[in-house]
């Protein structure tokens, strides 16, 4: 049987299909089965910018809080926060001008 990730269209991870045979990571708050990090990240990694308090959370969540492996999905930061771009990384509008680009095979 297929799962839909936690991270809902938040997910980094669309086309690898979780199966009830293979779940290894849970949200912490809401406790649905996702890929992992690509599709949330460790709650207590989490950048500093993503503020999310205790109070914030599920009840789920609320017991997990202090727990340093406990995974969040992207859907609840961004349900929490109100902001679904919160784990997006920020994209270098000239890659070009950076010392290490190497342009791609053939271009």
């Amino acid at each position: 049987m297929y799962l839909a990730c936690a991270a809902k269209h938040l997910c980094g991870m669309k086309k690898t299909p979780l199966t009830t045979s293979f779940v290894i990571h849970y949200c912490m708050n809401c406790e649905e089965a996702m890929h992992g990090a690509l599709c949330g990240c460790l709650f207590s990694e989490r950048p500093d910018d993503i503020v999310i308090e205790y109070d914030d959370l599920t009840d789920n969540g609320k017991r997990r809080f202090d727990q340093g492996t406990a995974l969040i999905c992207a859907y609840c930061i961004a349900k929490i926060t109100g902001n679904e771009e919160a784990l997006l990384a920020p994209t270098d509008p000239d890659p070009s001008d950076d010392d290490e680009y190497l342009p791609p095979p053939g271009g």
